[in-house]
Parts: C-alpha cells; sequence; structure tokens
C-alpha cells in the first residue's frame, strides 16, 4: 500500500509531468488533461487544495499541514489518509509523479486574452464548391487523426500549424470556415462533434496557410468539456463560458 511508503516526516516532491495540464476555478475544483492519453479528469476542491499546493512546489507532507491547518476540525490523520488515497490514484493514472528532489513542473492554462485579429489584409473566405470540397476533406482526416492516441494526434497537429503561418486571417475568414465545416458535419454519417469539428476547422485554416488556435477547456456546474478554435485569443463561433486548460 502507498500509505506504507508515505511515513509522516517524509519530505516527499510530487511532480506534475509535463503532459499534464491544469486549470482552476474559483469554486477550488480543478481541472486536468492527460495529453498522453487524451483523458479529462476533475477534482473536487478538497483534492483541488492539494493539486495546487503541488503545483506550487509543496512537498506532500507540507501540503497536508496546510490543508490540516485551513481545517481545524477535521482529524489531521484523516486529511492524511485521504491524501494519501487521492496521490495513489493520481500515481496510478500517470497524472503524477514522485521522487524526493525535483520541482513540479505545473502546466496551468494561460488567462484568456483577447487580441485585435482582424486585418485588411485577407480577403474573406466565400462559400461555394471548393470550401465544402476543403471542409470534407480536413472533417475527415480529423476523424482520422483523433483515432491515434491523442498524444501523437496533438504532436501532428503542433506540427501541422506551425508550417501554415504565413498568411494573414481576418475574424471573418475564420467565422466562414468553421461555419464551412460544421455544414459539412451536418452530412457526415459518423462523429461530427465539437472535438472533431474544431480539429477540422484547424486543419482547414493550416490547408489555406493560415493558423488558428486549438482549445480544449472546460466548464463547472456541472463539469463539462469543450473543444474550440481561437484566433488572436479571441473564441471562434464558440461558447464563451467555457475556459481554456490546452492551447495547441
Amino acid at each position: 500500500m502507498l500509505a506504507a511508503r508515505l511515513p509522516a516526516g517524509l519530505m516527499l516532491k510530487v511532480r506534475i509531468p509535463r503532459h499534464v495540464h491544469h486549470r482552476a476555478y474559483e469554486h477550488g475544483g480543478v481541472v486536468l488533461i492527460n495529453t498522453a492519453t487524451g483523458h479529462w479528469h476533475a477534482l473536487n476542491p478538497a483534492a483541488g487544495m492539494l493539486w495546487a499546493s503541488w503545483a506550487q512546489g509543496a512537498d506532500f507532507e507540507r501540503s497536508v499541514a496546510e490543508i490540516s491547518a485551513r481545517h481545524p476540525g477535521v482529524a489531521p490523520e484523516r486529511i492524511h489518509e485521504d491524501a494519501v488515497n487521492l496521490l495513489h490514484d493520481l500515481l496510478r493514472r500517470g497524472l503524477v509523479g514522485t521522487g524526493a528532489h525535483g520541482s513540479t513542473r505545473p502546466r496551468s492554462a494561460p488567462s484568456r486574452e483577447t487580441a485585435d485579429a482582424t486585418t485588411s489584409l485577407d480577403h474573406d473566405l466565400r462559400p461555394g464548391w471548393g470550401a465544402a470540397l476543403l471542409a470534407w476533406c480536413c472533417l475527415v482526416l480529423a476523424v482520422l487523426l483523433l483515432v491515434l492516441p491523442f498524444r501523437v494526434t496533438a504532436a501532428v497537429v503542433g506540427w501541422i500549424r506551425g508550417v501554415a503561418r504565413r498568411r494573414d486571417m481576418s475574424t471573418a475568414w475564420a467565422e466562414a470556415a468553421a461555419h464551412a465545416v460544421r455544414r459539412a458535419a451536418r452530412r457526415y454519417p459518423g462523429r461530427a462533434a465539437c472535438l472533431e469539428t474544431s480539429l477540422a476547422t484547424v486543419l482547414f485554416a493550416a490547408a489555406s496557410l493560415r493558423h488558428l488556435d486549438w482549445c480544449l477547456g472546460a466548464a463547472t456546474d456541472p463539469y463539462r468539456f469543450h473543444a474550440w478554435v481561437e484566433l488572436g485569443g479571441r473564441p471562434i463561433a464558440a461558447d464563451s463560458a467555457y475556459l481554456r486548460v490546452l492551447t495547441i
């Protein structure tokens, strides 16, 4: 048992690996995405306090002491036991690592910043059979990419976007691209939800040598997850209730 390996006073460091990204919410809960697997995880406020302490570099015993000081009405032994169980579960899922030395590498999502992405150098994307065909091809490619392990998908998308920054883009062009993909999705016989359509929109822009950010995030009460595209930090045809956890 992990509890047997965590005697009181052990200065155990809890490391957050680079493939784990997180976002804390006002109520204290934390959302995690494991980019190695593509799986989402949600921590309640109590577990979120421990995670936040580890992300700031506190060792295991110090984090437990901090939580115990905030909740004097709860027996410290109970908090220690719950923290051990949480750490065991996170280790099993590959969301943290441990060691006597080293520091955490928190991958917290940046706060949303908007920028004026409109430029007069771009031309409007006009609807037509060419745009419809490109949208359909990008949607099929997005579905195929999402069959791969998520870490591979993310690496491929990052590479594609890296070679596509050759043309400026207006918000109107980006919205037209998203609309073209949504129209193709209505005729697609398989799954074409937000994950597929947002990735297809990124691919649509890349095929036109333009650059869009692929964003994955969450909203709370209840927890729900979403994927969308942004241009210069501005969501394109997306629900603003969701906060970014990962940007590719």
